[in-house]
């Protein structure tokens, strides 16, 4: 279950980094998540970006609060047709639902508008099972809100690569098929790219010494298997991409974006998981 989970995610995130980028069906979307959304509402207000959001069929992007974190944990324990993620683009959050590889075989799915019936399945279900699971039945909405102009974004570059999966406890995280460990876990969608790994590698393998970098050159290793980092060990991943930064220009950037990411995680005490292969 964990191998077919983990591959479903994969292959479907390559999909959701392609339509994250567009804006159509953005009406639609929200009209159709409308239910799911009233329920966040009762959290925080949910703050719509035209700009933010996605296209299709697989969910919906609004400004980031952190009384939304709490919507991680519940969201892991649904058991629908799809799983339900939280991916995180600051200064936004995307509500996107990854469809179960065994689901869409098992029903033949072979178009995208089957697709999306399969998910919107999800969405009263998933609609009465967080009004338990948060707490908020009865709770009034704080708002639905349509933003024109999406927020600024962070002056690091999101860059390719990824996800990379912000955990508690990623060594359980990985154990019990890639579940949620709290509800600070979060989905970030950016990491280094293929090519990036590569000239990683050559840099941190190369005959001149650029400093002491065990946990960027096991990275640099993991392109086929899971990068797990514990919390207590973000600080050191962020200090050695310091020193590939200021010893390659070429990495420069995508040190800067791990950095990123090492601040993210610090900032929850979350570990680090990105998946190989």
């Amino acid at each position: 279950m964990a191998r077919t989970y983990i591959r479903g995610f994969v292959l479907f995130y390559g999909l959701v980094s392609v339509v994250m980028t567009r804006g159509a069906s953005f009406d639609l979307m929200t009209n159709d998540l409308r239910p799911v959304l009233d329920v966040i509402s009762r959290l925080a207000t949910v703050k719509l970006g035209v700009q933010q959001g996605l296209s299709g069929s697989f969910g919906v992007c609004f400004s980031d609060s952190e009384a939304f974190k709490q919507l991680n944990g519940a969201l892991g324990r649904f058991k629908g047709n799809a799983s339900w993620l939280l991916v995180s683009r600051p200064p936004a959050v995307c509500l996107v639902a990854v469809p179960e590889e065994t689901e869409v075989r098992s029903r033949q799915i072979a178009s995208e508008s089957q697709l999306k019936q399969l998910i919107l399945q999800d969405v009263l279900p998933l609609s009465s099972f967080l009004e338990e699971e948060l707490g908020v039945v009865g709770v009034p909405s704080k708002g639905i809100q349509v933003e024109n102009d999406t927020p600024a974004r962070s002056g690091v570059d999101n860059g390719p690569g990824g996800p990379t999966l912000l955990v508690s406890d990623p060594e359980r995280y990985i154990s019990s098929g890639f579940r949620s460990t709290s509800n600070r876990d979060r989905t970030i969608d950016f990491w280094m790219s293929e090519q990036e790994l590569n000239d990683l590698y050559s840099v941190l393998h190369a005959t001149q010494n650029v400093g002491n970098t065990p946990i960027l050159k096991r990275a640099s290793e993991s392109t086929h298997e899971n990068f797990v980092l514990s919390a207590k060990d973000v600080p050191k991943l962020r200090h050695e991409c310091e020193i590939i930064a200021g010893a390659s220009l070429r990495l420069r950037s995508a040190m800067q974006r791990v950095i990123r990411i090492c601040d993210l995680a610090e900032a929850d005490h979350l570990g680090i998981v990105v998946i190989g292969g």
